[in-house]
């Protein structure tokens, strides 16, 4: 990344510009120069020993946003019953931003693992690939690795990421459908498991599984990272759709009072501000007291092209990376946004009807298996609903890192502002009414920018200087 580049972004880009660093101290004190404690923790949840399995070298590890996984090769020469193929999956400690929250790592382990069981349980999704990793993942006490956890899962060798061959193939009707139908069937496998509140599953040092930690999220996690406070406690749980919205956009409103270039200019922060504002006076037309206390049903808001595994025909035969899977309202779990393999801010004109027409044919399929397991078509009739009323765009809105005033002004604000929206005339109205210093607050985060635009170029010079002096 350019120093041009990390200017141009408008995320945080210090974190990103720190991670790397972080990251290979990590990978090598505390794995590669520990390769033999791991070898040890494998054989010992594998029940085989260390020469019946090859842990892959260093080159071969595959790191990701918040993980690195190790594959492991297993030779299946005295268990038949092992798959051929393992990764034992490590949390990054300054991706997941351990050192502002201590315990985060252990949260995100915990939760994963428990959602993992807890969909064993209620069959809500593929039974052999989620039943394997319940066999491979053993708690018990050690002696290894004691300051690291981690997680020992199958490596998915049934079907392929959808993602490899979306671009090649998504024009084909026929496989969207078998796509289509194997999506359907996995929502409305979650949704026939209704829930008494909302929040993550999580796992007690006994083993014991509860529905008892806050609801767990990527956008969390990343906030952690760069050092924006949630507020929210980790045995938080909720009983009110309405309560968990409103924590929802106050994480957004923490983005904007905590990160340092949250505000590019007087015309952006009045664009922010007056969405939050209209978010938050919108929240009663979506999450209406009829559906305050429920149904809440396991989510998963993860659930993009690269989670999931198709054959060549795209039916889908697994669905991976569990690690965010709160319980939500049922109103919360919706159609996937990528169907048109558009980006959310890409969705207006053309494209806004292509993903219309996909929309509505994924909800024709729902309906289909709706009838096939002689179920109500109450969520087929929800997400068909949704589109029309905008909530679909609302939830959409609450899980996104920085688009939400995009969303709002695109998809939501032009029900209620059949004119033209002028930003100098309604939207600063409407930024008003989020707090009493509205311009002071601007004022602050504009030369909060500024001195971050120092900090970036100062990361820079300091990494030129270093090259040149090496």
């Amino acid at each position: 990344m350019s120093e041009a580049e990390a200017l141009a972004n408008d995320l945080d880009m210090i974190p990103a510009l720190r991670i790397e660093k972080e990251n290979t101290k990590f990978i090598h004190d505390k794995l590669i120069a520990r390769t033999s404690q791991i070898e040890r923790l494998i054989s010992r949840h594998l029940g085989i020993p260390a020469n019946d399995f090859a842990l892959y070298p260093p080159s071969a590890w595959i790191e990701g946003g918040f993980n690195i996984c190790l594959p492991i090769d297993i030779k299946n020469s005295h268990n038949v019953r092992l798959p051929s193929g393992a990764v034992i999956r490590f949390p990054l400690p300054y991706n997941a931003g351990e050192s502002f929250i201590p315990g985060t790592l252990d949260e995100k382990l915990c939760c994963e693992a428990a959602t993992y069981f807890t969909a064993v349980e209620n069959e809500s999704l593929h039974r052999r690939f989620v039943w394997q990793i319940r066999r491979l993942w053993n708690p018990h006490s050690r002696s290894d690795l004691t300051d690291t956890g981690y997680l020992l899962l199958e490596w998915v060798e049934d079907g392929k990421m959808l993602s490899s061959s979306w671009h090649e193939k998504m024009e084909d009707p026929e496989r969207r459908r078998n796509l289509y139908h194997g999506l359907a069937k996995i929502l409305l496998r979650l949704a026939n498991v209704p829930l008494a509140r909302i929040g993550s599953w999580t796992m007690d040092n006994d083993g014991d599984i509860s529905l008892t930690n806050r609801p767990i999220f990527d956008l969390q996690i990343s906030w952690n990272r760069h050092a924006i406070p949630t507020e929210v406690s980790r045995n938080t749980t909720y009983t009110s759709a309405a309560s968990y919205v409103h924590d929802k956009l106050r994480f957004q409103e923490q983005r904007l009072i905590h990160q340092p270039n949250s505000i590019l200019s007087v015309n952006d922060g009045t664009h922010q501000l007056a969405a939050l504002v209209g978010m938050r006076a919108l929240l009663p037309r979506f999450f209406t007291t009829q559906s305050d206390s429920g149904p809440f049903v396991l989510s998963l808001p993860d659930l993009h092209r690269s989670n999931i595994f198709v054959d060549d025909d795209w039916n889908v035969t697994g669905v991976i990376d569990l690690e965010f899977a709160p319980v939500v309202p049922q109103e919360m779990v919706t159609a996937p946004a990528w169907l048109t393999g558009r980006g959310v801010d890409e969705l207006e004109g053309e494209s806004l009807e292509q993903f219309r027409k996909r929309y509505d044919e994924f909800v024709r399929v729902l309906e289909i298996e709706e009838k096939a397991v002689s179920q109500n078509d109450s969520s087929s009739q929800r997400l068909r609903r949704d589109l029309d009323t905008g909530m679909f765009w609302y939830v959409l809105a609450l899980s996104t890192i920085n688009a939400y005033p995009g969303i709002f002004a695109q998809h939501l604000m032009p029900r209620f502002f059949p004119q033209e929206f002028q930003l100098h005339i309604e939207g600063a109205s409407l930024s008003r009414l989020w707090g009493e210093d509205v311009d002071d607050f601007i004022t602050r985060k504009l030369d909060d920018n500024e001195n971050y635009k120092v900090a970036i170029r100062d990361i820079f010079d300091k990494a030129s200087r270093y090259t040149v002096e090496g």
